[in-house]
């Protein structure tokens, strides 16, 4: 396609395209139907791109090609945009909420000014323009920035607030080092003494590629949906991540494993057990190498629930347990039918 055009199709197999001159794109489902949105009083088939301009020079893009239209994953209403903070070396996400679509990915276009204020900007049509800046920002060029853009948000980024996370800031002055990585802090570590905080740990085990880790955080302490869904968006941009990494590239089967593996935790983790069913019937059946793994996960979630004295979760994390077990006999059962037939 000409570069007035841009072409995607997702992993889930819907068809993103991208009109760049007139900052819009149509999206096709599974069928090829074009997918229609509702706005106030009409519906269209035309959607407008949202525009994600970051302030300040907190952040970071070294890593990342912006000014130009990208991809993001969609999740529950909102893109996940993947930035870098300045002097650390992980990928953080802001999440930027869009209508109601059913694909798994939408088209953005991302800018960065390193100043508060912003540069020269592109139209946006009908679309939406949102503005992130760091926590230095002053309350006066925010309420400039709404002055001069009233139908934009702003969205100050503050960094999390947990102690394991803060140390990241601090400087080795022994080691003559500027900045420090959250895998320094634990070469070697035990998983139960990050149990507490498994969202810190899961940074330092993708950091360190230590896969066995990643999936043992549900076995040694009690994990919350947020912090599931914050773990998820760490495995999901590291598999975007390994598509232009040389040194990641080789792990993408495992990321992607990794990636089900947590996706059916925050599965779990809705209170859904016909959700988790279909789940487990539509995408662990392709990654059945997987099952032993999840069933131990939600078992020792189960008991975590239990000992806290929040019986109502562990009594349904317990019923989880039997759902996923029958699925897997009714499609071992299936499968036996078939190779009786001589379908396999």
């Amino acid at each position: 396609m000409s570069e007035e055009y841009i072409e995607k199709k997702t992993a889930r197999g819907f068809v993103i395209r991208v009109n760049v001159r007139r900052g819009t794109f149509i999206l096709l489902d599974l069928s090829g139907e074009p997918v229609s949105v509702s706005r106030g009083s009409h519906i269209s088939q035309i959607h407008p791109l949202v525009h994600v301009v970051f302030l300040g020079q907190d952040f970071d893009f070294s890593d990342t090609e912006i000014d130009r239209v990208s991809f993001f994953y969609l999740d529950r209403s909102y893109l996940k945009i993947p930035f870098g903070k300045a002097g650390m070396s992980d990928v953080r996400l802001i999440r930027i909420p869009v209508p109601m679509f059913e694909s798994d990915m939408l088209p953005a276009y991302v800018i960065h000014f390193k100043s508060h204020w912003p540069g020269p900007l592109p139209p946006v049509g009908e679309g939406m323009r949102y503005f992130v800046a760091d926590e230095f920002i002053d309350r006066e060029t925010i309420v400039r920035i709404k002055t001069k853009f009233p139908l934009s948000r702003v969205i100050v980024y503050r960094p999390e607030e947990a102690e394991p996370v803060r140390l990241e800031n601090m400087s080795d002055h022994k080691a003559g080092k500027k900045t420090v990585r959250a895998a320094d802090f634990v070469p070697g570590a035990d998983v139960v003494q990050y149990a507490q905080n498994p969202v810190f740990a899961a940074r330092v085990f993708l950091r360190q590629l230590d896969w066995n880790r990643i999936y043992s955080l549900p076995l040694y302490g009690r994990v919350r949906v947020e912090e599931v869904g914050i773990i998820l968006d760490f495995v999901q941009t590291m598999l975007t991540k390994s598509q232009k990494s040389k040194e990641l590239s080789v792990h993408q089967q495992t990321l992607r494993e990794l990636e089900v593996y947590w996706q059916g935790l925050e599965v779990l983790f809705k209170r859904d057990i016909s959700a988790l069913r279909r789940w487990r019937n539509e995408v662990l059946v392709r990654h059945e190498s997987l099952l032993d793994k999840f069933v131990l996960a939600v078992e020792a979630q189960a008991n975590f629930y239990d000992m806290a004295g929040i019986v109502k979760d562990a009594h349904f994390l317990g019923d989880a347990v039997h759902a996923v077990r029958e699925s897997v006999r009714r499609v071992e059962d299936s499968r036996d039918d078939d190779i009786k037939r001589g379908l396999y």
